[in-house]
């Protein structure tokens, strides 16, 4: 009768193991759900920061075309090239045009594409 007993116990542990081992696979699968959804919110979140960042440096463009009458001496491709702030006083030119680049947001090709489609 022992002999019956032993194994009895050992059938419900591995009933245990069985249900241990399925709980932890099951947690696995919901943590990675929870990984990988976090993964996408994160990625939405900084496109708008950088679709944000591009709506800005196109009013700061705007309003330097309005300060200073013509908007011939910026490039098309202004929101890609960047610089460092000139020593200029007053600026003038190339100069101006370096020290405004200096101060947009820097915005990827990615974004840049989907708010143009956007628009």
């Amino acid at each position: 009768m022992k002999h019956h007993g032993s194994v009895g116990s050992t059938l419900m542990g591995g009933w245990i193991t069985l249900e241990i081992l399925l709980a932890l696979i099951l947690l696995s699968v919901v943590l990675h759900l929870v990984q990988r959804q976090s993964a996408n919110q994160w990625q939405t979140i900084h496109q708008g920061q950088q679709a944000a960042n591009l709506e800005q440096n196109q009013n700061k463009q705007a309003l330097m075309v309005q300060l200073t009458g013509s908007g011939s001496w910026l490039s098309s491709e202004y929101s890609t090239q960047h610089g460092s702030y000139p020593e200029c006083q007053p600026c003038t030119g190339a100069e101006l045009r370096v020290w405004f680049r200096a101060a947009q947001y820097e915005v990827s090709p990615k974004v840049q594409s989907m708010v143009r489609q956007d628009e």
